[in-house]
């Protein structure tokens, strides 16, 4: 049997668009790292700084292509494929450029690390190999993914163009660049099987963000990756992967920021920038606007984290003797050029809202003082109102368990090991008060931290009365992610000086590993074995370690043919196991969406409109090929006769409702959807969990 026989004929294109969509903007990345960097040698940082810079470009031109086609209506996947494919040729032009030019660094063998630094690196490899699985074959199930981030991303794959409609108005005003780029990966399958796939590379972002910094400000290598491990298995950070949301992806950018300012500051003790330094400034000045430009696209807030990216280049290079803005060198003309590209379509969203709304904020208030800037429907009181700033009372011991229970779920085993380490660094400053690098850090997640408790929504929606209530105050610690990276900044740097002594280095990381591995494992019976088998591998890798090393490492690059096979197989393996993963997404989404969607299909043909009231489950309606549109109706009308004239002007055949909650349930349209005479018939009740499905006979 050959693999052709294997791989059925639809999924050869279906895959081949797929790997377009995922690998075309890698040579233009190639390209960009490759021009602007790395002018500094050092081996040991090299691939983690190259691998944060490629994927920033990849991030930046993925975004780039994907509101353009959505602003522009054409969001296709021949438009996309058209457009992947420029990125592809003009990139391979590009990387034939500046590789005549500019000579490889990145080539030289390194000394063999200490047995503990693979061991990490190995874990966090198997653990992301496990979450891809799972991204892949889970289906997205959380309130606010299927309330407005699923939603409008069916619709613009259905339409190709932004609608007015397509989510509720409240949300109608967000920014949702990357909500875009992840609708790139709805295109080929007409599914959303690949469409957390992007949060599977923010997840790495972060951690590698957060190594990078802990890294340049001092850290040792295994005290890095002990943090970072403990960090990448929050239970927190782990269930925005499989979730639209975009708080890890804001997160993970933030971190890839504030990496870009430790590497423009001096090495070691120097505090004036040599010769050397003063020519890459631009390189690192570039980088830091394009991720502040990208901020801003991804969520509001994004704005608050790119003003204090700012604030961190000023006051570090200020810390250090360097010229505050790297205005007498020339800039690199790719990463200027992606950065223009990049702050044009960022902007597009605001904008949207300043036709619209004459506010670019959208529906939301802004005031300076007493200074109006901006009116809105929903004023700067009611959004302070929602903060934990405002609702928090310290002296009131039910919200001190309430929240300390929470920190608990969310953090687990792994929080408590970054606590650990972070804890080390109060000896440290209590040996060498004016210790500068420590200060910085606990300054940076003490402001992060303080902003994090400040930010709208992290107390209440108001659907509780802006009370605390647990669950929402758990699910609204996402908003603390770039804290929490600081904080593994701040572990990494604590856990280092713990290493200086004999038995330090072991010792940290077998607390990281265990502490992180029992977390992980609490999951599921998957990670569990899943953690059994990463241990079971440490014997194994100590007895191979110095003969793979010398075999291996020096020359891998070298390795083209075997390089290239590995390629193969991984796109055979692709092929052939991808009909197997998506059978048993198929039967992860009929035991989460039940069979809505799958009626949808029968009951509509593709390219039809489906109207949802007061349901933050609309998703489900686009059905199993997302060939659906659906449409936010009113919510008030006047009778049932208005009710039916505008289902009809709509041409509306379907209908869903609900999950109602409870400020929902007194509309009198969901009694008239249920009178004996009404033109409408039940043909889905999913009552309490799911919607109701009613078909539509309007004359």
């Amino acid at each position: 049997m050959n693999v052709g026989s294997l791989v059925r004929t639809a999924d050869i294109s279906t895959l081949s668009a797929f790997l377009l969509l995922l690998f075309g903007p890698l040579p233009v990345a190639v390209a960009g790292a490759w021009s602007t960097m790395f002018l500094r040698r050092q081996p040991e940082l090299f691939w983690s700084v190259i691998s944060l810079i490629v994927t920033l470009y990849w991030v930046a031109c993925q975004l780039m292509l994907a509101t353009v086609l959505a602003g522009v209506g054409y969001f296709t996947l021949p438009a996309a494929l058209v457009g992947e494919g420029l990125l592809l040729i003009t990139g391979g032009v590009w990387v034939r450029q500046v590789t005549n030019h500019r000579r490889w660094h990145g080539g030289t063998a390194a000394e063999m690390p200490s047995m503990p630094s693979p061991l990490l690196w190995l874990s966090l490899c198997l653990i992301a190999l496990l979450l891809l699985g799972n991204l892949v074959v889970q289906p997205v199930t959380d309130y606010d993914s299927l309330y407005y981030h699923l939603p409008f991303m069916a619709n613009l794959h259905a339409t190709g163009q932004l609608t007015a409609q397509s989510v509720a108005p409240v949300v109608a005003w967000y920014p949702y660049g990357w909500e875009a780029l992840c609708t790139l990966f709805l295109l080929p399958t007409d599914s959303d099987i690949f469409v957390a796939i992007p949060n599977l590379i923010a997840w790495g972002v972060f951690g590698i963000g957060a190594y990078v910094v802990a890294r340049r400000l001092g850290a040792m290598r295994s005290a890095a990756l002990a943090a970072v491990l403990c960090l990448l298995t929050l239970p927190l950070v782990l269930d925005q992967l499989n979730s639209l949301r975009i708080d890890l992806a804001l997160a993970a950018l933030f971190m890839a920021g504030v990496a870009v300012v430790t590497m423009a500051l001096p090495r070691g003790d120097a505090v004036v920038a040599t010769a050397e330094e003063r020519n890459e400034f631009p390189v690192y000045f570039l980088l830091m606007l394009l991720v502040m430009a990208l901020l801003p696209a991804i969520k509001t807030s994004g704005i608050v984290y790119s003003a204090l990216l700012i604030l961190f280049w000023l006051l570090g290079n200020w810390w250090a003797g360097h010229p505050i803005l790297p205005l007498r060198q020339r800039p690199p003309w790719l990463p200027t050029l992606l950065l223009s590209a990049v702050v044009a379509t960022t902007s597009f969203w605001y904008l949207r809202n300043w036709f619209i709304y004459a506010n670019p904020l959208g529906t939301v208030e802004v005031r300076v003082g007493a200074w109006l800037l901006f009116p809105g429907s929903t004023t700067s009181a009611t959004v302070q109102q929602t903060t934990l700033a405002t609702l928090f009372q310290f002296t009131d011991p039910l919200h001190r368990q309430l929240y300390l229970t929470q920190i608990w779920q969310q953090g687990n085993l792994a929080l408590l090991g970054l606590a650990l380490f972070a804890l080390l660094t109060l000896f440290q400053l209590f040996r060498a008060p004016a210790h500068r690098t420590l200060l910085a850090v606990l300054g940076g997640t003490a402001l992060l931290l303080l902003l994090y408790w400040t930010t709208p929504y992290s107390g209440d929606d108001g659907s509780f009365g802006y009370q605390l209530n647990g669950p929402w105050v758990g699910q609204a610690m996402r908003f603390a992610l770039p804290a929490l990276g600081m904080l593994a900044v701040l572990a990494a740097l604590g856990a280092s000086g713990m290493m200086k002594s004999t038995y330090g280095e072991p010792l940290v990381v077998g607390v990281a590993l265990t502490l992180a591995l029992a977390t992980v494992a609490q999951r599921s019976t998957l990670y569990l074995l899943a953690s059994i088998f990463i241990v079971l591998l440490m014997p194994v890798y100590g007895l191979l370690r110095k003969r793979l090393w010398r075999q291996v490492q020096p020359t891998w690059l070298q390795h083209r043919e075997l390089i290239v096979a590995l390629s193969v197989l991984t796109v055979a393996l692709l092929f052939i196991g991808f009909p197997v993963v998506e059978d048993l997404r198929q039967q992860r989404r009929l035991q989460a969406y039940g069979t809505l969607p799958t009626l949808v299909d029968e009951l509509t043909v593709p390219g039809a409109t489906v109207a949802a009231l007061h349901s933050h489950q609309s998703y489900l309606a686009n059905g199993q090929t997302l060939r659906r549109q659906v449409v936010q109706m009113p919510t008030h009308f006047a009778d049932p006769p208005a009710l039916q004239s505008w289902l009809r002007d709509n041409e509306i055949t379907l209908l869903i409702v609900g999950p109602l909650r409870p400020e929902w349930q007194n509309n009198p349209a969901l009694d008239w959807l249920d009178a004996p005479d009404a033109p409408y018939a039940l043909r889905y009740d999913g009552f309490p969990d799911h919607p109701r499905l009613y078909s539509v006979q309007v004359e």
